[in-house]
């Protein structure tokens, strides 16, 4: 069983996404497991209030996510797992590295992550340079906080734990995943019933049953997909 540790503010945010679909299944089925922490419980007090963050030292807008409440959080758990932020610094996500860093974890017998979810302006340098493992960011755009961007990385992640997918067909040809060493293509288009629908048809090879033609068909329609991909959208 694959273990989940997340600490938020937002706790109700992966109770709504682990209480849905192949996340809810794989959790009955032991396949993996999570549990929250919340930051808040872990704050400094002031005047009644909570805290858990403050200005920056040297100027600038926005408030900075304190140490001490991240440090605290991170002790209290029994279960120590390798620790991931999600940063705008942090290694881009492609299925490569996530099948190479699911390998690394499954070598050294690691079946657990802990993830920190940062907000406002990000995180004291001290907490990415003394208390987590890893930095990983899923692009180079702006989110509200890092929650989104830690589910992102668990639903991918997950469908390499075996068990999860309960077919494991359903992996091994997908986008970014139909690769060889030096390439990784996009998936080929797919169709199902009605063969017509207000003129659209289906490709009439996908109706032909030969199977050799059709993986032919399958792997030039998933190069011609890479390649309009790889384009600059301001060419378009």
């Amino acid at each position: 069983m694959f273990s989940f540790q997340i600490i938020t503010i937002f706790p109700e945010r992966y109770h709504s996404y682990f209480s849905t679909g192949l996340p809810q299944k794989a959790l009955k089925k032991n396949i993996i497991t999570y549990k929250t922490i919340n930051l808040l419980d872990f704050a400094i007090v002031k005047n009644k209030k909570k805290k858990i963050d403050d200005k920056p030292y040297g100027g600038g807008p926005g408030m900075i996510l304190r140490i001490e409440p991240i440090d605290k959080a991170l002790q209290s758990l029994e279960n120590k797992y390798p620790v991931i932020a999600m940063t705008p610094s942090g290694i881009r996500i492609t299925q490569n590295i996530l099948k190479e860093f699911y390998k690394k974890l499954s070598i050294n017998n690691i079946n657990g992550l802990t993830f920190v979810s940062g907000y406002y302006e990000g995180f004291d340098q001290r907490i990415l340079d003394n208390l987590v493992d890893y930095e990983f960011s899923i692009g180079d755009f702006i989110l509200n906080s890092g929650d989104v961007a830690i589910l992102c990385f668990i639903d991918a992640f997950s469908r390499l734990i075996p068990g999860f997918l309960g077919k494991e067909e359903s992996l091994k040809e997908e986008s970014f995943d139909l690769s060889d060493e030096n390439e990784i293509y996009i998936e080929y288009p797919q169709y199902t019933k009605p063969r017509e629908y207000k003129g659209w048809q289906v490709p009439e090879i996908l109706l032909s049953g030969n199977h050799k033609l059709i993986e032919k068909w399958r792997y030039e329609k998933s190069l011609d997909r890479t390649k309009k991909r790889e384009k600059n959208f301001l060419d378009i």
